[in-house]
């Protein structure tokens, strides 16, 4: 993967993290707010927030303040991760390769992509769009000499094939035995 690939990647990461972080918060901060401590850091431990991801919490809470009613919950999220994924090959398919990039950071998010997944199908839909990140003024694009080599996603690939499979045998009976032989 390229350099300004890597940092597209690691720029969407962040403000997956993010999102993450403010999902947590506002699942759990309602209903930690009458336990006695600070708020905080339950979500932080839940959030597993790493002291430069606290900071940034802490800076957003004291700028908007706490939620008041709790967010989704873990199942809610996944279907919307779910929902996302499956939006994502639709988009795909049609040609929407930057709203399926989007789509896909969604579907990490909410929890529904591993990370591996995730950068795979990023990978698979740049190369299938020809897509080159959005450099920095300072930064110079490489010269490519080939496209790289990437694995189609099991959900992005062709319809599946619906063939009758062949006869199961019984577990006592050997599968060259003939039934009433």
């Amino acid at each position: 993967m390229t350099a300004l690939a890597e940092n597209d990647l690691r720029d969407r990461r962040t403000k997956i993290r993010e999102r993450e972080l403010l999902l947590a918060l506002e699942r759990w901060a309602p209903a930690y707010r009458d336990v006695a401590g600070d708020v905080l850091t339950y979500v932080f431990e839940i959030a597993e927030a790493t002291e430069p991801e606290r900071d940034w919490l802490r800076q957003r809470v004291a700028a908007n303040g706490l939620p008041a009613t709790p967010g989704p919950t873990h199942e809610q999220l996944r279907a919307a991760g779910r929902h996302a994924n499956a939006a994502a090959s639709a988009a795909f398919l049609a040609g929407d390769y930057g709203r399926a990039r989007d789509l896909v950071d969604d579907a990490r998010a909410y929890g529904a992509l591993f990370e591996s997944e995730w950068v795979k199908l990023h990978q698979f839909i740049s190369a299938k769009a020809g897509y080159v990140p959005v450099m920095t003024e300072n930064e110079e694009l490489p010269e490519l000499t080939e496209r790289p080599d990437i694995e189609r996603p099991v959900d992005l690939q062709d319809a599946p094939r619906h063939e009758k499979p062949g006869p199961v045998p019984v577990p006592q009976e050997k599968p060259d035995d003939k039934p009433g032989s």
